[in-house]
């Protein structure tokens, strides 16, 4: 026992035991960092601000212990022994914490391949620190055990490195999923009708609407989920395209200018769908006018092709611009394409739709005023390319809610829970709150963390979502402490005579309302924001 206490002693060995804990721990922190990074498009000018924005009291704490690693002398025997026991403790608690947020998180880092590369070479790195420290340095120098401290008290650094160095690598993959997924398409030659559909909210709901719709004439293909990027379009192509599809519906997000036009270089779409222009991603956008520009770079692109675009007339920024436009309006005033006598049910909507020259009756189990809207889009594309009135009918009376948006379940205690977790526009998320609102003879729930990528917008669109949650529920629960400030602002100018709590997270949350739920209680879940935004 002497002897290994002996041997442990040494300096060599304890620098070489400090160098593994903090490269290892470094390599478990990493993965919270790889997780903020991909949850921001692996975008550096928009993930740094997201480390200092959620993380200000880690960072100073980070370099009060990096300032003091440097200062004392790692010569001293107890010094070093002192360290080796700190750098032993702060892995255990790294690997803990790593564990239990990926657990805990409301989007867990997803092992895509990219990602796993980046792991690959942090463990390398991790490795090679490790190995120069033992066999190069043999523990005369602490450099390299100096690099494994930056590497666990500072990960993003670590992180930023690897995007760096694999940067070149991954910009050869891209083209080569890019050239990959464009050679499929061309393969189809004049077979195959692409249908390129954007807007600020409702382009999801709206494609499911049109391949329900169009699935009653056609072999219909659209990307799944949210795989609205270019990398994520490259990959529904290369992956899950049938060879004998005869439409492929495209959704088409964006968060800058240009994004639209990369997305149709790619597809080239001869159909195009506008389904809203709005207050959305802002924070990236910078303004309004380069919101709706680049939404209608889906119609420029259409019409170069040959093609038509429909468009939400009785949405006012596409009104304004269609005056210059020659596209097709549906739902405003004076298209030939529009719903009335609509009916709110607890449960969906009856209306009748107007197709031209022909009018059907309909139901549907979809809750929102805007999802008829939606419908009625999708029912003026489908018409236009030969699907009859009574066949959209029949798909309408098909329609589910898509996964996350408005969608009706049963819950716990025999509660309903309107399920919006992956509602994030301001005129969205107020209509989710009416709809809760229908349920009067219950008591009713709300759980929201508030919206973002608003810019300057996002105070007013908090303090409105509040109001309007206030006017329509009797408990209210607020998600994180700085996000609750306006909407807690917009409850009490309504002056909400409810119960308001505000919780540090989903599961805080979840201890509150869970007593409450019996069969008499509804529950709308409205925005469920990554952690990049709730810490």
């Amino acid at each position: 026992m002497t002897a290994i206490l002996t041997w442990l002693l040494q300096k060599e060995v304890l620098f070489a035991l400090c160098t593994v804990f903090c490269a290892v721990s470094g390599l478990f922190r990493s993965i919270r960092q790889y997780q903020f990074l991909q949850q921001n498009s692996y975008f550096p000018s928009r993930y740094l601000p997201c480390v200092w924005g959620n993380n200000r009291k880690g960072l100073l704490l980070s370099v009060m212990a990096f300032v003091l690693y440097a200062v004392l002398d790692q010569s001293q025997p107890l010094t070093q022994l002192l360290f080796t026991v700190l750098w032993l403790v702060f892995l255990i608690l790294s690997a803990v914490f790593c564990i239990r947020t990926q657990r805990r998180s409301v989007i867990p880092l997803k092992f895509t391949a990219r990602i796993r590369r980046m792991l690959a070479v942090s463990a390398v790195w991790a490795v090679a620190v490790c190995l120069l420290q033992i066999f190069v340095a043999k523990g005369q120098y602490y450099w390299f055990m100096s690099v494994a401290v930056v590497c666990a008290l500072f990960p993003w650094l670590t992180v930023l490195f690897i995007w760096a160095l694999l940067y070149p690598a991954e910009r050869l993959i891209t083209r080569h999923y890019l050239k990959d997924a464009k050679r499929i398409l061309a393969s189809f030659k004049d077979r195959l009708t692409v249908i390129g559909i954007t807007g600020s909210y409702g382009k999801t709901s709206t494609k499911n609407i049109l391949c329900t719709m169009l699935s009653e004439r056609f072999v219909t293909f659209t990307t799944p989920k949210n795989y609205n990027t270019p990398m994520g379009v490259v990959r529904a192509v290369r992956e899950h395209l049938p060879g004998y599809a005869q439409v492929f519906i495209c959704e088409m997000g964006a968060k800058k200018k240009g994004d639209i036009k990369e997305l149709c270089d790619l597809v080239h779409p001869t159909l195009g769908l506008i389904t809203s222009v709005g207050p959305q991603h802002l924070d990236t956008f910078g303004n309004q006018r380069a919101v709706t520009d680049t939404k209608f770079e889906l119609y420029d692109a259409v019409k170069q092709n040959g093609g038509q675009v429909f468009a939400n007339t009785d949405n006012e920024l596409i009104q304004a611009r269609s005056l210059s436009c020659d596209l097709i309006g549906y739902a405003g005033g004076g298209s030939r394409f529009y719903a009335d006598d609509i009916e709110f049910l607890p449960r969906g909507q009856k209306f009748v739709l107007h197709l031209g020259d022909e009018a059907v009756s309909c139901h549907t189990k979809l809750l929102a005023r805007h999802d008829v809207v939606n419908i009625v889009g999708a029912a003026a594309l489908s018409y236009s390319m030969g699907v009859s009135a009574k066949q959209i009918q029949t798909a309408v009376s098909k329609l589910q809610p898509v996964e996350h948006r408005l969608e009706l379940k049963r819950y716990i205690g025999g509660s309903t829970l309107i399920d919006d977790a992956y509602n994030a526009n301001p005129q969205g998320s107020l209509e989710a709150c009416r709809v809760i609102g229908r349920f009067e003879a219950k008591r009713r729930i709300i759980v929201t963390p508030g919206l973002v990528e608003l810019g300057a917008m996002e105070f007013d669109c908090n303090v409105a979502l509040g109001k309007e949650a206030a006017d329509n529920c009797d408990t209210l629960i607020l998600v994180g402490k700085s996000r609750s400030i306006p909407l807690k602002k917009g409850a009490m100018e309504a002056d909400f005579k409810g119960t308001l709590t505000v919780v540090d997270s989903f599961k805080e949350a979840m201890e509150v309302f869970a007593p409450l739920c019996t069969p008499d209680t509804v529950l709308l879940f409205e925005n469920d924001l990554p952690d990049n935004y709730l810490m």
